[in-house]
């Protein structure tokens, strides 16, 4: 069977109609242009007087507008349809229909045209009414040409066929939308689009812009996989000239979709016809789709308005006769337009059949997306007990049923959720509260970097200028810091206090060990990784430069330590009439207290600030959720949470000034124990690390001992009373109080080490049971041993005030490590979650205002309402485009489409 009659048959036909339907009918609806779903078509496309317009005239049997140059302006759409029957309206006649395809905005010139981009939806205009002449059909086209051309004015302006001769020059010379021609009663189903010529120069230089336009256009269609790429190409010129070889290589490397088509083979030059034979075979420029070669009427012909019919017995004639191609249409059913055209479509609809399954597949794919945007938007204002009032011209609308219940519904659904992210005791509501915790955590180690750092000092000869010591490495000062809670009393009174040195381990070991459980459970159940939990250590520094206490090394509001130059200076500032030795002034400890406060104020600001702006957020998101949709209720409600929420931040934030006032106010504890028991261990550890800054080793003092007399008598031994109540005293703030003279010197007497001439002098001292001798200078006594042994008076009144200012600031760190947090979350978060509803009905008048004024902010926004109305005709398109699609799926495909 030729391939005419098979492309002719019931079957073929009647299938091969219902694809290329499907196909016109979802490029009307914009799923090539707007869904890019990459339908299946044919593209005539080639140079500015390649002989294109003459192909596509040849195909459809209609003539096309012509002048001299360049004839195409816009893009053309031919639509061939052979089966007549599909609607009843229609006849078996031919008749030809003309609509106009708006899918870019072109007012505003060439530059518009060259840059415009696509509309969101295409618009389809009829224009003129069907016309059974094909002459007749050929006005109309350049009369919807003209339309397009003059996008500003009414086109059905130029369906008056005396009105638009008398319009100016056209605003455009090309134009990106499309004339679209629908051919009922034609020889084959093929549905193809004519695209302008390509051109290299224009007269005009404001048409410069077109010539890239031309080429961005072309370049558009047949970039598309599923576009078969008609290439025409002159052969008045050489093949490597022309510019759609070298666009169509460009796109299709392989040529398996690309057709090229020779015309003008009667100006083939004598002696040249080798040189396109060889295209003809495929030996050059091969296509996998191969070429075809056709002879369309000369000029002349054509103004003689020579019929179709005449123009194919003529193309006939003109092949028979010339060589070479006489001879090689035998062997190859490639020249005419009719074997063109029959080929055509039938690559068209095997394509359409193939690409139908995938098409269904991407429009399932955009609906979807299209159905999730739609979901995500608020949802309209409407409920089981409320109707919306029907969509004004501008898309928008309303509650119109009484609109008090809704609010009150809607300010309760915001409080309620308010409530539950502060609480934060529902899985889905602890993600702020965990922000919370780490601006407290925050706040917490900004606190504890304002903890008291002293510099210890080397000591200099006398006259000499004091000089630094050398800056301890961070590993030397943790461990230093750490061994300030495990190790020995030695250095407060006496090296030789023993059981009271392994009690005091005891109970630190003890406290390290709960310490370092409570900092596992924390780093366990937080959110973030924060600072540990233990509180602040000491921490022994190089003296800073004596013109800031600030440091400039740390971001988190530490400070610089104090030098003992410094400190000295402080305590002789508040001496007065006191005797020397006897005690170390007060003021000076609370001088040092209020240095290591200055910062407390600014840190429970900060905390508090940082709180409040989450706080803002998430309120601004939960108002998005909950008002988005109503622009004027939303505007509303944010200004008076705003203003809830500064109110109770004023309010929180005197309320930490209070605190922080309070707390600089003057050093203050109930907790006196405590305080004791911290002092001595700091005592301790500053004395230690004293002693090792000024050179002074505790195995030099062990030493001495071997020559002490025995301390043990009936009563104890022989000192100045002053001298035994300043130890017992020591001892006692150390945190081990109720010692006696005697205790003390039975423990002291215990825990020392004496030589065989000591042991007989303790043993003569038992037996005599005498008081030993008056004290002398450098003599055994207990007197004599701690005057060669105990600092000098001006560095116990450095450690005193030292170890007061450690033991207070960790006393306060940990009240107001809490308190500060306790008062954010009381007066400031507790406090507006209990106030925003009351004080949402008040300022928005709900129980007050009339309902039409309420019925104002329940206006639904605008741009959301828009937004709504274009993804539902978006969906509703889709939908229809996945129906036309799931019905040619379900139709049997294979139906002898494909050509063996």
């Amino acid at each position: 069977m030729s391939p005419a009659l098979f492309l002719q048959s019931t079957l073929f036909a009647n299938r091969a109609n219902r694809l290329l339907q499907l196909i016109n009918s979802l490029r009307d609806s914009g799923a090539q242009l707007n869904f890019d779903l990459n339908l299946p078509t044919v593209v005539v496309c080639g140079n500015q007087s390649a002989g294109k317009s003459s192909v596509i005239e040849a195909l459809c049997g209609v003539p096309l507008p012509r002048a001299d140059g360049t004839c195409t302006r816009t893009v053309t759409e031919v639509r061939m349809i052979a089966d007549s029957d599909s609607g009843a309206e229609r006849s078996a006649a031919w008749s030809c229909s003309v609509k106009l395809r708006y899918e870019y905005d072109e007012v505003g010139g060439p530059k518009a045209t060259a840059n415009a981009t696509p509309m969101r939806a295409p618009r389809e205009v009829p224009f003129g009414g069907p016309v059974q002449d094909p002459f007749m059909a050929e006005q109309l086209i350049r009369q919807a040409q003209r339309a397009l051309l003059n996008p500003s004015s009414d086109p059905l302006l130029y369906c008056d066929t005396n009105a638009w001769r008398t319009k100016g020059s056209n605003e455009l010379s090309f134009s990106r939308n499309v004339v679209c021609l629908e051919i009922f009663g034609a020889a084959v189903n093929l549905s193809l689009i004519d695209l302008p010529g390509i051109i290299r120069s224009v007269d005009r230089s404001e048409d410069a812009p077109y010539i890239d336009m031309i080429q961005d256009l072309v370049l558009s269609y047949i970039r598309q996989e599923r576009s078969i790429i008609v290439g025409v190409i002159t052969c008045k010129d050489e093949i490597e000239n022309q510019a759609i070889v070298r666009m169509a290589k460009e796109v299709d490397p392989t040529g398996s979709r690309t057709i090229g088509v020779l015309t003008k083979p009667d100006t083939i030059e004598s002696g040249t016809h080798d040189r396109w034979l060889s295209v003809m075979l495929g030996q050059t420029y091969a296509l996998r789709l191969g070429y075809w070669m056709v002879k369309n009427p000369s000029k002349s012909e054509l103004d003689q308005r020579i019929n179709f019919e005449d123009a194919r017995v003529k193309e006939e004639t003109f092949f028979a006769s010339r060589s070479p191609w006489a001879n090689l249409r035998f062997q190859m059913d490639r020249f005419g337009v009719e074997s063109l055209r029959n080929e055509l479509g039938r690559h068209l609809a095997n394509l359409i059949d193939s690409s139908v399954p995938t098409i269904k597949v991407r429009a399932e794919e955009l609906l979807s997306a299209t159905e999730v945007e739609l979901n995500a938007l608020p949802p309209p204002p409407l409920s089981n007990q409320f109707n919306l009032s029907p969509p004004s011209s501008t898309g928008i609308s309303y509650v119109t049923s009484d609109p008090r219940i809704e609010l009150l519904q809607m300010i309760r659904r915001l409080a309620s959720r308010v409530a539950l992210h502060l609480a934060a005791q529902e899985r889905d509501y602890k993600q702020f509260y965990q922000i919370v915790r780490g601006h407290f955590e925050a706040f917490r180690r900004g606190l504890h970097s304002t903890r008291p750092l002293f510099a210890m000092e080397k000591p200099v000869a006398a006259g000499a200028t004091r000089a630094p010591m050398e800056e301890k490495s961070s590993s030397s000062a943790s461990s230093s810091s750490t061994s300030g809670y495990s190790s020995s009393l030695t250095s407060s009174v006496s090296w030789a206090i023993s059981s009271v040195v392994w009690s005091s381990s005891s109970s630190t070991v003890e406290e390290s060990k709960k310490k370092d459980s409570e900092k596992k459970f924390a780093s366990q159940t937080s959110t973030k990784r924060l600072a540990s939990s233990s509180p602040p250590s000491i921490h022994l520094m190089s003296p800073p430069p004596p013109q800031q206490r600030r440091s400039s090394s740390g971001s988190n509001g530490g400070l610089r330590p104090i030098s003992l130059s410094d400190l000295r200076r402080i305590i002789e500032s508040h001496k007065g009439r006191e005797l020397q030795g006897t005690h170390v002034p007060p003021g000076a400890f609370t001088t040092v207290v209020s240095m290591f406060q200055e910062e407390w104020g600014r840190l429970a600001s900060v905390c508090l600030t940082n709180i409040s702006n989450d706080l803002h957020s998430l309120l601004s998101h939960l108002i998005e959720e909950e008002f988005g949709r109503f622009a004027d209720l939303r505007g509303h409600v944010c200004n008076l949470v705003e203003a809830v929420l500064s109110e109770h931040y004023q309010s929180a934030s005197i309320k930490l000034a209070d605190l922080v006032a309070m707390e600089r106010r003057l050093p203050f504890t109930l907790n006196q124990e405590e305080f004791v028991r911290l002092r001595g261990s700091a005592l301790a550890e500053f004395r230690s690390q004293m002693d090792a800054s000024m050179g002074r080793s505790s195995n030099s003092t062990k030493s001495s001992s071997s020559s002490l007399p025995s301390l043990l008598g009936s009563a104890p031994p022989t000192a100045p009373p002053e001298s035994w109540t300043r130890a017992i005293a020591a001892i006692s703030e150390l945190g081990y109080p109720q010692l006696t003279p005697r205790d003390l010197a039975l423990r002291l007497d215990t825990a020392l080490a004496p030589s065989s001439s000591s042991s007989q002098q303790v043993g003569s001292a038992q037996s005599s049971n005498t008081p030993t001798a008056s004290p002398k200078p450098g003599g055994g006594s207990l007197y004599s041993f701690a005057s060669a042994t105990s600092p000098a008076a001006d560095e116990d009144e450095l450690l005193q005030v030292m170890a007061s200012s450690d033991a207070y600031f960790r006393l306060a760190f940990r009240r107001l490590s809490d308190v500060v947090p306790m008062h954010v979350d009381y007066f400031f978060l507790a406090r507006l979650g209990e106030t925003v509803e009351k004080e949402l009905v008040v300022g928005l008048g709900v129980l007050e205002r009339p309902p039409e004024d309420l019925l104002e902010l329940l206006q639904e926004d605008r741009v959301i309402a828009e937004r709504r109305r274009v993804l539902q005709d978006r969906k509703a398109r889709l939908e229809g485009v996945w129906r036309a699609l799931t019905e040619a799926v379900r139709t049997p495909a294979g139906l002898g489409l494909s050509r063996d």
